[in-house]
């Protein structure tokens, strides 16, 4: 515990010297992560927006598979995401 809390104490709370760089957040980095924060905040807050757009492609993926089962096709189930049966 003594080392940890040194080494919380050493790296929160160290004087720095003339020669150190700050590493604050730039406006770059604010124009990346500003939109993902916010984005992940929505989909936090209001998930079933995501949820209802996906629906129609998962229902079409689940008849797909359900099919191919009946029907005892096991090359559909070993096809990559996005793929469908022609």
């Amino acid at each position: 515990a003594v080392y940890a809390l040194r080494l919380y104490i050493r790296s929160m709370h160290n004087r720095v010297g003339p020669l150190v760089e700050s590493r604050e957040m730039s406006l770059r980095d604010g124009l990346v992560l500003v939109p993902m924060l916010l984005a992940l905040l929505a989909f936090s807050l209001y998930p079933q927006v995501a949820m209802k757009r996906a629906e129609r492609d998962v229902k079409a993926t689940v008849a797909v598979t359900q099919a191919a089962q009946a029907n005892g096709d096991a090359t559909v189930a070993a096809r990559p995401s996005g793929e469908t049966a022609r």
